[in-house]
This record gives C-alpha cells, structure tokens and sequence, in this order.
C-alpha cells in the first residue's frame, strides 16, 4: 500500500491509540478515534480503521485500569 505523505498522521494515530492504555485515557483514546477518521478521510483506510479500533480499545481498558489501581 502506497503512503501518500501521511506518515506522521498515521503514526501520531497510533501513539495516541496506544498511549491512552497509561496516560490520560479518554483524551488520548478520543484523539486516537479522531486521527483515525481524518486518515480515513486521506486514503489510508487500513490504518484509519485500526486506529479507530486501538483507540476506542486502549482508552476503555485504561480506564478501567485506572478505575481498578484507585
């Protein structure tokens, strides 16, 4: 799959998906879901899909994390 110049978009997806699992949770999960569509919107759909999944899944289960260590 060809990128199209996108590559620091796609990869700021994924460190906020990823990141929401141990550092702010619902800010890093909703930014992980919104990079996600707006790659969706560029043409990278297969990254764009898994960002929005790995956002939407890192930031439930760092907050339950975060409710179980409280």
């Amino acid at each position: 799959m060809e990128t199209k110049g996108n590559t620091k978009l796609v990869a700021a997806g994924y460190i906020c998906g990823f990141g929401s699992l141990l550092i702010f949770p619902p800010g890093l999960g909703l930014a992980g879901v919104v990079i996600g569509i707006l790659n969706l919107g560029k043409g990278e759909v297969g990254h764009g899909i898994a960002q929005i999944v790995i956002g939407i899944t890192c930031g439930y289960f760092g907050m339950c994390f975060g409710i179980a260590v409280m």
